[in-house]
């Protein structure tokens, strides 16, 4: 099931997301960290404290009921076998890391994913991890899934990972 939270939180514990699905619209800020474990999914606008924990068959969701940005402030571990789900429009999902550590995964481990119907950009920017110190963090990591393969690229420009349209692409993506 789907468990929509949307307002500030002074919860100080460890949040996991054992199964189903966790959107997050308000303000996480004391959480010491967030487990997204396999078969679980993050999702929403808000701004997480803690350090976020990706396991292999986990989705991040940037948004919630469309494009938007979900905010981790001290840190992002990405896991082998993590799903990033993107939506783009006019304007699209973003996941940000602003402080703490960015780990990345090694060759392949996350997986990206898009739906929406495109907008009036060739170019998103769909991470940014300004102000976080990366770790491991390479353009190898991330893979685009087999359906967008030929429609979209992947490039890494300092600390922030853009999706690039290939000229001529239009697609209505769900």
């Amino acid at each position: 099931g789907t468990v929509m939270l949307g307002s500030d939180s002074s919860y100080s514990g460890t949040t996991t997301i054992s199964n189903g699905t966790l959107i997050f619209n308000g303000s996480l800020a004391n959480t010491l960290a967030v487990l997204v474990e396999s078969s679980a999914k993050l999702g929403g606008n808000g701004t997480i404290g803690g350090t976020v924990f990706t396991a292999n068959g986990s989705t991040i969701s940037p948004g919630s009921s469309g494009p938007g940005t979900l905010t981790c402030t001290n840190g992002l571990t990405l896991g082998s076998g993590t799903r990033l789900d993107i939506e783009i429009g006019d304007s699209w999902d973003m996941l940000a890391v602003t402080g703490g550590t960015v780990m990345g995964t090694g060759a392949g481990g996350v997986t990206v994913r898009v739906r929406g119907s495109g907008g009036q950009s060739d170019s998103y920017v769909i991470m940014d991890w300004t102000g976080a110190t990366p770790a491991g963090v390479e353009i190898t990591d991330f893979l685009l899934a087999p359906e967008i393969t030929g429609a979209f690229s992947l490039e890494l420009i300092g600390a922030q990972l853009i999706l690039h349209a290939k000229p001529g692409t239009v697609l209505i993506l769900r």
